[in-house]
């Protein structure tokens, strides 16, 4: 299987969610995180 490397931009709502079952998955790695609020990249 070829690995997945995935950009996310706004991370919102769904966000947390969506990168932990990125980097969680076999092959598949958050590679950035992109959103206005600072506060939902920490």
């Amino acid at each position: 299987m070829a690995d997945l490397r995935v950009a996310v931009i706004g991370a919102g709502y769904w966000g947390p969610n969506l990168v932990r079952n990125l980097s969680e998955a076999p092959g598949g790695e958050a590679v950035a995180v992109a959103d206005l609020s600072p506060a939902r990249l920490a």
